[in-house]
């Protein structure tokens, strides 16, 4: 099983919510620039599932984005729920969001498993070694 078929998924998961989980605390905290989102058009290109496209302003209208994304709570174009906007320009988070849980409930698994597959593949080395050695292949 000297494989990297499990490994580079893991890993890249583990790298991309690692340097996301800092953007998802401040969301679950509500640190965000609060504003309104405004639905334009549904999005349903195949990246897990539809999205609403749209306008994002904020408050105080020191953030526009006028290609936000945001997923929750609405029902067609034109309708607006008040979101925040947390992190790189164009994601937008719920009230108290918790993305963060789904980061921990996929960065644990494949932690373990990075973890586990450094160990096997340390372990593998060090046995190979020892049979070269007694088989008088030296190093």
């Amino acid at each position: 099983m000297d494989t990297w078929g499990l490994f580079v998924p893991a890993a890249g998961l583990l790298v991309v919510t690692i340097f996301g989980f800092s953007t998802f605390l401040d969301a679950s905290r509500n640190e965000g620039a609060w504003g309104t989102f405004t639905a334009v058009e549904e999005d349903c290109s195949g990246r897990g599932g539809c999205h609403w496209v749209g306008v994002f302003i904020s408050d105080d209208g020191s953030v526009y984005d006028d290609e936000a994304e945001y997923d929750e709570g609405i029902g067609r174009a034109g309708d607006e729920v008040r979101t925040q906007a947390v992190g790189v320009a164009g994601e937008l988070y719920s009230d108290n969001d918790r993305t963060w849980l789904w980061a921990l409930a996929v960065d644990v698994p494949a932690a373990l498993y990075v973890a586990w597959w450094f160990k096997v593949r340390r372990w593998r080395g060090t046995r190979n070694e020892q049979r070269m050695r007694a088989a008088g292949g030296g190093l």
